[in-house]
């Protein structure tokens, strides 16, 4: 599975577009991540996060299997995706969380249990139907 950009694979006209989505995908998923920030503020617990990267976690995995490495399908997995969760917002927020050490660590094992097993479920959901073929190699170049 590669949820990687493929942008640079090659100087194409392909490469250009890919970047282009991914700079437009990463404006929709800071303003949503944002907007979450916004509607779950809850004082003293980084809900918004959770939540961020939980969802993200589940609908990567989801359309990973499915999606090629078409432009619109780097700028969901690189740009909406990779600005909507946030590893450097989860450790920070452990660490600022320290005073509290039993809620600091119950954070970072529902973080990282709780995206573990819906990225699992999400790649079980995503697998192409049985008469599709099934892959883990990465889809196609440029």
């Amino acid at each position: 599975m590669d949820t990687g950009a493929g942008i640079g694979r090659g100087t194409s006209d392909g490469a250009w577009s890919r970047a282009a989505a991914v700079g437009v995908g990463g404006a929709i998923g800071a303003l949503a991540r944002w907007g979450l920030d916004v509607a779950l503020a809850v004082e003293g617990w980084p809900a918004a996060t959770l939540v961020a990267n939980l969802l993200g976690a589940f609908v990567l995995a989801l359309l990973s299997r499915r999606l090629g490495d078409s432009a619109p399908a780097v700028g969901l997995r690189v740009g909406v995706l990779g600005a909507f969760t946030t590893w450097s917002a989860l450790v920070v927020q452990v660490v600022d969380l320290g005073d509290r050490p039993g809620v600091a660590v119950g954070y970072l094992l529902v973080s990282l249990g709780g995206g573990l097993v819906l990225a699992a479920l999400g790649l079980r959901l995503g697998r192409p139907g049985p008469d599709a073929p099934v892959t883990d190699a990465p889809p196609a170049g440029p």
